[in-house]
């Protein structure tokens, strides 16, 4: 993507700095910069700018940052990524040309990411090679708590039986929207689709449109159904699986590797000194991309499900943080 696009001629230093870390956070790990216009023709808007070169105010200070942007894109490019989400990409009801509406997959994502809760979006090959086990389901080194149907008013049949496993096998699965009405299998008024659909919702897709409120069905498995995308979503999914990353103050965005015995969190979005709770332990380092070093980090607390700590860095920086293998030093304030 054109991440820096239409930033300006006047773009500062830390306008770029925070640009490339947040798409770093979306899941970036190379970057390829646009080349240096011969001439811009005597105007302030020839093209796309930013233009990198020396026409730009940051240009004094490049050689560094494209240094931390290369020891970014090699931090991340390490192990695997770990989160507890998997949105349904909303192919199906676009195919069908039956009302599906990729928007609120998308803001059901951004919602989710911006609550401290990473996502993926996963096609439906990928989620018929999942294997489930444990109230996850996995697929290659991808290992999650959740599926979301995201307005999937038509699916993949083989999709919704996949659903209904996790489902039975004591895994969470959300809806949100439409549900389907219709699949590949026989259509639309598909009986099967329904029973699945009580099953795991405790509605139809027909019932669930005259629901105004999010609706808990809980049995082998927990589904939860939201007639729309709110703001509340993490707070209610949160108590029906092990969050990976939490700020208590409810904000912030995460993306986190596993490198071996070793796990990298980047957090954002979260105000300096906030709280934060990961699902790991050991030894907390910040790293700094920008000269290579690094710094060890007190606690606030250890307990059997993982890490709290306060953040070093403000709302607009990344905090980096490696947890290594060894005991962590609780800070004396705390």
């Amino acid at each position: 993507l054109e991440a820096y696009h239409s930033m300006g001629w006047n773009a500062q230093p830390s306008q770029i700095h925070f640009s490339t870390n947040k798409h770093y956070q979306f899941g970036a790990n190379l970057l390829c910069l646009h080349g240096l216009y011969y001439s811009t023709h005597g105007g302030w808007w020839e093209w796309a700018p930013p233009d990198f070169h020396f026409r730009m105010p940051y240009w004094p200070h490049f050689k560094n940052w494209l240094k931390s942007a290369e020891r970014l894109s090699y931090l991340l490019s390490q192990g695997t990524h770990v989160c507890d989400v998997a949105i349904m990409y909303p192919v199906a009801p676009l195919q069908a040309n039956n009302g599906g509406d990729k928007t609120v997959a998308f803001q059901t994502g951004e919602i989710l990411f911006n609550s401290g809760m990473d996502f993926d979006f996963i096609d439906f090959q990928s989620l018929n090679r999942a294997e489930i086990s444990n109230n996850r389901f996995s697929v290659c080194d991808e290992n999650y708590q959740v599926l979301i149907l995201a307005d999937m008013s038509a699916i993949h049949f083989s999709s919704l039986q996949k659903a209904l496993e996790i489902f039975n096998k004591g895994g969470t699965v959300i809806g949100v929207g439409k549900l389907p009405l219709a699949s590949d299998r026989t259509g639309a008024k598909d009986r099967e689709i329904d029973n699945i659909l009580q099953t795991i919702f405790g509605h139809s897709a027909l019932e669930a449109t005259n629901l105004t409120q999010p609706y808990l069905h809980e049995k082998e498995g927990v589904g939860i159904y939201f007639p729309a995308a709110g703001e509340n979503m993490a707070e209610v999914i949160s108590p029906y699986i092990h969050r990976d990353f939490y700020p208590k103050n409810g904000k912030g965005s995460v993306l986190h590797r596993k490198i071996g015995d070793k796990d990298l969190y980047m957090v954002m979005d979260v105000p300096k000194g906030s709280t934060c709770f990961f699902r790991t332990k050991g030894k907390p380092s910040l790293l700094n991309t920008e000269n290579g070093e690094y710094k060890h980090m007190d606690i606030v607390e250890q307990t059997n499900d993982g890490t709290f700590l306060r953040l070093p860095l403000g709302i607009d920086e990344a905090n980096l943080i490696l947890f290594t293998p060894g005991e962590a030093t609780v800070g004396k304030d705390n």
